[in-house]
Formats: C-alpha cells, structure tokens, sequence
C-alpha cells in the first residue's frame, strides 16, 4: 500500500512475519518481556516456544492470563530467572517505555544462554501513525533513549548480528475507536486526548490511507538481532 501522497512503501512486513524469519522458536525458551496483554506471548507459544510473559503492570498481566498466556508480574530490569535460563529473550515495542533501557538489556544479558538471542523491535519517531498520536503522547524522548540504549548495547556485553527496518500499518476504523484503544491502555490520557480532539480529527484524515479495513497510517520500525559477546 502507498503512503499518503504516492511515495512507495519500502520493506512493508508484520511484526510476526520479522520475528519468525529473525529467530528459531519451535522447543526454545522465551521470554516476552513487557508483554502487555499477552498477544504475542500467546503468538509464540503457537509457534512451539515454550514462553514466560513478563510485564511491570498488574492489569496488563491480568488481561494477559484470561487469554491463556503464561505470565507473570515483574520488572525489565529485575527478571525472576536464573543466570542464563533462557535461549530467546523479546522485547517488542516496549524498551523505550522502561524507565531504564540500559538496565533492562543488562538483565536481558544475564538471563541469556551463551548461545542465546535478543530480539528487539522498536517503534521510530516519525512517520504518518506517530504523527498522528504525538499530540496524545509524544515519545520521541523515551525512543530516542531506547536507541540509545541499544547503540551502546557492545558495551553491555550483546553484540549485534543483524538490524532491520520495516513497515507496518496501524489500521484503525474510525477516530473514535482509536481513542478508545489509547484509554484502554492509559486512562490518564482522557484530559489531553479531549483538548486535542479537533487535532487528532485534522491528523487522521492528513495521514491516513482509507481502506476496506479502516484507516491505515504507516508506523517504521528498527529491529535488531543481537547475540552474547
């Protein structure tokens, strides 16, 4: 699908798609750390991994274990595993939400088998879905530390075999639903999603791609593969 104006759309790919041809899943041990609700946990253990979710909020866990995922309450830079217990540690579009990347990839390292994998996804901050969010929730700062982060991830003990960018689309029916899926996550943003209403109205019809599906608004992402030093 083209972006908004006609510019061609480079490496367009599902975030599941990237993952699956980056690492080895089926009989391996995964830890999704940040996993949220459970989605991609509940992905992995499909496709043979035997996974442990992880994730900072108590609601988030909740969500996560009605849906059948195994997961457990805790925080990226305190993981309740053993030294080296894991062969495949993800952290999908959540580092630049810790508080401390660095320590959280820190404890990565440390839970990792020498043989191990780090797989890392991150959202960048531009294109046509940033834009369209920033008065909501404007994350450059918190990416620009997680890139940071995983920049100086060599000094961290984790080396970097492979660093990808792609494309995905956020596809959203209507403003409405949008706003109902950014309070889910975070009630506290009702004040300022209705002070910037009107924008985000502005925003969505600039930005998006209207298809069958809904509204399309195209969202890079960095992802990296990285390995034990």
């Amino acid at each position: 699908m083209p972006r908004k104006g006609g510019e061609a759309l480079i490496d367009k790919r599902r975030h599941t798609e990237v993952l699956r041809a980056a690492v080895a899943l089926d009989g391996r041990r995964v830890v999704d750390v940040g996993c949220g609700a459970g989605d991609l946990a509940a992905w992995l253990a499909r496709q043979g991994a035997r996974v442990l979710g992880l994730d900072a909020q108590l609601a988030a866990v909740r969500r996560a274990r009605a849906g059948g995922a195994a997961v457990a309450v805790a925080h990226a830079a305190a993981l309740p595993l053993a030294h080296a217990s894991v062969d495949v540690a993800v952290i999908f579009n959540s580092l630049h939400h810790f508080p401390d990347p660095t320590a959280a990839l820190t404890e990565a390292r440390r839970v990792l088998a020498p043989a191990g994998t780090l797989y890392v996804a991150e959202p960048l901050a531009h294109g046509p879905y940033f834009r369209f969010m920033q008065p909501v929730d404007d994350e450059t700062p918190e990416r620009a530390r997680a890139l940071a982060a995983l920049v100086d991830a060599e000094r961290l003990g984790l080396t970097a075999v492979a660093v990808r960018d792609y494309a995905h689309d956020v596809v959203v029916h209507d403003l409405e639903s949008a706003i109902r899926g950014w309070l889910a996550v975070d009630p506290a943003r009702a004040a300022r999603v209705e002070f910037v209403r009107d924008e985000l109205a502005r925003r969505l019809a600039a930005e998006a791609v209207v298809t069958a599906d809904g509204h399309a608004l195209e969202q890079p992402m960095r992802s990296w593969l990285l390995r034990p030093a």
